[in-house]
């Protein structure tokens, strides 16, 4: 028997997962010892979220942590994905199976595992942890995904450049601009109350860039530092910092929703590993996304100059890690960063026993 208290702490574990703003975007039902894990889409990124699959992605990184805490605790666990699809955003039942317990290094990452913005040293990751990286998608046991690595210095830099045009289209678009900032959390009290959105202190902002980035929050001036380049400044710098990594990874799937679940899975996985061997991660998906709003939505949001950036430096990506038909639906950058400035704090998770 599992316990209404080990369903908490299992769920408990899982809602330490990334989300797009830390949103958090999912609720839970507990009848009898079955947890039906719902979905809360509208709770993340309007734009980056398009066919829900920001959120499918946090799914994923969701069910992998229980997954792990159960198997911690001495469960399996049984997750009959979207069971029904008569029932609005329900990803998933999910139920226990007693087993033998599994003390190893990934339950403790799932509370440690952060985003590192930070500066990272030049120094390439050791082919014995790719080799461990790599067998991810077997692991998680999903058809339709891969993950990809390169520790190319040419071609980290052509990732990192790519990634940064995020940043570019971000700062430069009316609509992306105030949905950037109406997530960032400026203060640490702040933070500690509402425990979501964008902790200012995990963007690793020196003094001078908070200052600016404050004055970027007003739309005016932001559209006329624009006119002066600030936002190729911004995405020039945040190139070079991205660069500077030992190793750029992918995660392909297939064009379905329990494809990117399986994405999903496969990205905390590698996340919790690396935390459990000391590197540090960070998770790089906006180009993907524009990417995918931009070529599926016949009403999009961008000028053509942002189109055409999009569109390339995805394209560059897709090259890289070989995606011929799969969808790259993030990158991201390891390496040895040290400990994060900050760090974002989680909700109580939402569950309802009956």
């Amino acid at each position: 028997m599992v316990s209404e208290d080990l369903i908490k702490k299992i769920i408990t574990a899982g809602v330490q997962a990334p989300s797009g703003g830390n949103s958090q975007p999912w609720r839970f039902e507990v009848r009898g010892e079955t947890v039906s894990f719902f979905m809360i889409p509208e709770r993340d990124h309007s734009v980056l979220n398009f066919h829900r699959r920001g959120t499918l992605l946090a799914s994923g990184a969701l069910l992998e942590n229980i997954s792990v805490a159960a198997r911690h605790y001495g469960f399996e666990p049984i997750i009959d994905f979207f069971p029904n699809k008569n029932i609005e955003n329900l990803v998933a039942h999910i139920s226990f199976k007693k087993t033998v317990k599994h003390e190893n290094k990934l339950f403790e990452a799932i509370w440690k595992r952060a985003t590192n913005r930070k500066q990272y040293k030049l120094e390439k990751v050791s082919e014995e942890i790719k080799k461990e990286l790599m067998e991810i998608p077997k692991e998680v046991s999903a058809a339709g995904i891969s993950v990809k690595f390169t520790d190319e210095k040419e071609k980290i830099e052509k990732l990192a450049t790519a990634s940064s045009a995020n940043e570019i289209v971000m700062f430069e678009n009316k609509i992306l601009h105030k949905l950037f900032f109406n997530e960032i959390v400026w203060t640490e009290e702040e933070e500690r109350q509402k425990k979501s959105g964008l902790y200012l202190k995990t963007m690793e902002l020196k003094p001078p860039e908070t200052a600016a980035l404050k004055l970027f929050k007003h739309w005016p001036l932001m559209k006329f530092f624009g006119f002066l380049g600030a936002a190729r400044g911004i995405a020039k710098s945040n190139a070079r910092n991205y660069a500077s990594c030992g190793l750029y990874g992918g995660v392909l799937c297939d064009n379905s929703d329990i494809s990117f679940v399986a994405a999903g899975k496969a990205i905390e996985l590698i996340w919790l590993k690396a935390t459990a061997l000391g590197l540090s991660f960070h998770l790089q998906s906006g180009v993907n996304f524009l990417w995918q709003r931009l070529n599926s939505d016949n009403t999009n949001i961008f000028s053509k100059k942002h189109a055409d950036l999009i569109n390339n430096q995805y394209k560059i990506m897709a090259e890289i890690f070989n995606s011929q038909n799969k969808i790259l639906t993030a990158v991201f950058r390891l390496g040895y960063g040290g400990e994060p400035s900050g760090r974002s704090s989680r909700k109580t998770p939402n569950i309802n026993f009956s």
